[in-house]
């Protein structure tokens, strides 16, 4: 028998990118609301919505009990935003004796507001799928309905904020980094990637391209990892001599491969690797 994942989290959160993780990790189903609900009336909302979403929950939760039960795991990517809400499927998976766990999406407050931005730019550009713009108003009516969960709530909590690297990288986001885990698929991705801007020379094999932190005994170019781990911390932001002049270097060579990048990338890939690589400076300064 298969299992049910649980995805708790705000909009905006990570909920959905968290999902397809997971069903490349554990050859999972997703079922979302909002693709369903996209898919049979666009994104109108009128008075009969409310009525409508509680008939496609109720089918997604009968079709969840019969995935599971033929052996395959379903992922509910549906946020479960009130405490009510998270019982009533707990409760309704344990009278079907379906196995199930809970993972909580956990934002931190800055990197939600990036996360809302690249949505409602997405939106404006014709490329939302099934998102909708969120304005002002909408995000607080929809903060004001979310109930955070308790620890004890939760099997999984998943930070979706920044993973700061010794010379300043976001790790979070960064395509060759496994924290998060990466499927062979998605690092094949990023090895195509580096190919199309210069980094390499040739289409790198998913072992080559992966990258597994910040370790004394990983190549570094500038000799930063072992730097920072002789002196036990764990950032060049938290050493008395920074900025020294090899942080310095790596700061000018880093930003002389930003036109490359911007010339070779669509326009979310090179969002994405601005927020993995060329903001060392802002993130070593917050730390």
């Amino acid at each position: 028998m298969g299992k049910v994942i649980l995805i708790c989290g705000k909009i905006c959160s990570g909920k959905s990118c968290y999902a397809r993780a997971l069903q490349e990790a554990q050859s999972g189903v997703i079922l979302s609301v909002d693709e369903a609900t996209f898919d049979l009336i666009g994104n109108e909302q009128g008075p009969f919505y409310d009525a409508f979403l509680e008939k496609v929950n109720h089918y997604l939760r009968k079709k969840a009990v019969q995935i599971a039960r033929a052996g395959a795991n379903v992922i509910l990517d549906w946020g479960f935003w009130t405490k009510q809400s998270r019982a009533n499927i707990s409760a309704f998976l344990k009278s079907n004796q379906i196995p199930y766990e809970w993972h909580y999406v956990d934002v931190t407050g800055e990197q939600w507001q990036w996360n809302i931005r690249q949505r409602n730019e997405r939106v404006l550009r014709g490329k939302g799928g099934c998102d909708f713009f969120v304005d002002e108003g909408l995000l607080r009516k929809l903060e004001a309905l979310f109930e955070e969960p308790g620890k004890e709530e939760m099997d999984v909590w998943h930070p979706s904020g920044k993973i700061i690297a010794a010379c300043g990288n976001d790790c979070a986001v960064c395509p060759r980094s496994v924290r998060p885990e990466k499927t062979r698929e998605q690092l094949h991705r990023t090895a195509e990637l580096w190919f199309r801007i210069g980094y390499r020379d040739h289409v790198a094999t998913g072992e080559e391209i992966a990258c597994t932190g910040c370790k004394k005994e990983n190549w570094c170019r500038y000799n930063i990892a072992a730097c920072v781990s002789e002196k036990q911390i764990k950032t060049c932001g938290e050493c008395p001599r920074y900025p020294c002049e090899r942080i310095e270097e790596c700061f000018r060579v880093t930003a002389s491969f930003e036109p490359a990048c911007r010339a070779a990338c669509e326009v979310e890939e090179f969002e994405m690797l601005h927020r993995a690589f060329f903001e060392k400076e802002k993130n070593l300064s917050a730390r």
